[in-house]
């Protein structure tokens, strides 16, 4: 019996890890910033746009990794309704 309460508590801390590792990239997400409007500086449109592009293109890759973490927390609790949301695009109806 020690065994099975030794192996319940490992679940439980796993668990709580997983759930942790999700809450804390959710409000990574919830903070990201889009747009980058620093208040030292003027832009031309030109420059705003490319600046932009940049910092959104960096944005959007920390973004992804982030995205990938939560789904793969999710999907680890069981959450395979989340399969579609979070690779819509390698999604097939073979997945488990």
């Amino acid at each position: 019996m020690q065994g099975l309460a030794r192996l319940e508590e490992l679940v439980r801390k796993v668990v709580d890890l997983v759930d942790n590792r999700v809450e804390s990239n959710l409000r990574a997400i919830a903070n990201t910033m889009i747009v980058e409007l620093p208040s030292d500086r003027s832009f031309t449109y030109d420059e705003f746009v490319t600046t932009q592009a940049r910092f959104q293109k960096k944005q959007a890759e920390q973004l992804a990794i982030r995205n990938e973490e939560v789904c793969l927390g999710l999907l680890g609790r069981g959450r395979k309704s989340w399969v579609p949301v979070c690779w819509p695009n390698t999604y097939s109806k073979s997945v488990p």
